[in-house]
C-alpha cells in the first residue's frame, strides 16, 4: 500500500524521484509518505510531498518536495530524530515511555487494567502523532524561518 502511495508521488514530480532512487540506493527504504495539494489565491496548485525513510543504521530522514508550476521546485532532505531520543527536550515522556507504562496490580480495589491499557492507547496514539507531526512540523517551520532571515 504505501508503495503503490509512493509511486504515486515520485510518479508526477521526477526531482523527488531521482533523490528517492538515490537513498534506496544508500540502503534507505520508506517508512511513510504524506502527500497534500493546496490552491492559492493566484489560481496556482502548490503541492507537497513528505516521505519519510529509515536507513541501514537506524536513522531517519525526511524528504520534502514543494512544487508549483513555474513558482516552487523545492526539495529539502532533513535528518530526524532517533525512536529513543525526546522530540522536544519541554516533554516529560517519549511516545514509547507512554507504551510501555506497566502499573501494578492490586488485588483489592483499584483500577480496571483493561480500562487504564485502553486509555493509554488512546493517550499514546495522541502522544505519537504530536511527536511524529506536530514537533516535526514546528521544527521544520522554525528552520526555515531561520533561513529565510539569515538571506
Amino acid at each position: 500500500m504505501i508503495q503503490e502511495m509512493i509511486d504515486l508521488a515520485i510518479g508526477k514530480f521526477p526531482k523527488l524521484a531521482k533523490a528517492y532512487e538515490q537513498k534506496r540506493g544508500q540502503g534507505f527504504a520508506a517508512t511513510s509518505v504524506y502527500t497534500q495539494s493546496v490552491a492559492v489565491e493566484t489560481g496556482d496548485v502548490i503541492s507537497v510531498v513528505e516521505l519519510t525513510m529509515a536507513g541501514p543504521a537506524g536513522e531517519s530522514i525526511l524528504l520534502t518536495y514543494s512544487y508549483s508550476k513555474g513558482v516552487l521546485d523545492i526539495l529539502l532532505e532533513r535528518d530526524l530524530p532517533g525512536v529513543q531520543q525526546k522530540y522536544d527536550s519541554n516533554l516529560l515522556l517519549s511516545g514509547r515511555d507512554i507504551q510501555d507504562k506497566e502499573f501494578k496490580r492490586k488485588l483489592v480495589r483499584g483500577y480496571d487494567p483493561s480500562d487504564v491499557d485502553a486509555f493509554l492507547d488512546v493517550i499514546f496514539k495522541d502522544y505519537s502523532y504530536i511527536e511524529k507531526v506536530l514537533i516535526k512540523e514546528n521544527k521544520i517551520l522554525k528552520d526555515d524561518i531561520e533561513k529565510l532571515r539569515r538571506k
